[in-house]
């Protein structure tokens, strides 16, 4: 018997938030938690669009994360709508994030890091 409809709660991006790509296009990871207090098998059906009233169908997954492709200087809107066994349905808030071309420069790491593997054995890396 089915008592209680799913939930689904956004995690990251988080709303609002600016995400750095290097380079102009990329790809974002959209993460997400679902609830069923029934214990239900639960399918994620996500949404996405650059204009908050025009969300489209990205993908269905039982999984709570999914890759996006992604452009710099645009704003992304989301929602994920999760859907139990029995067909109950719950659909979340819309979030929105910004795609950001990452300015960093990344220096190579060099020298030398020790890692003790148990007491008297230890491993040493150079980079």
């Amino acid at each position: 018997e089915n008592n209680h409809p799913p939930k689904v709660e956004l995690r990251y991006p988080s709303n609002g938030e600016t995400v750095k790509i290097d380079g102009d296009r990329g790809k974002v990871k959209l993460m997400w938690k679902g609830y069923d207090q029934d214990y239900d098998e639960l399918t994620y059906t996500v949404y996405v669009g650059e204009n908050v009233y025009n969300l489209r169908k990205y993908t269905t997954t039982s999984d709570e994360e999914c890759n996006i492709n992604v452009e710099a200087g645009k704003t992304y809107y989301w929602r994920v709508v999760v859907e139990d066994e029995h067909g109950e349905k719950y659909k979340s808030d819309v979030w929105s994030f910004k795609v950001e071309k990452s300015t960093e420069e990344y220096e190579p790491i060099t020298g030398s890091v020790h890692i003790v593997l148990q007491e008297y054995k230890t491993i040493t890396l150079n980079l």
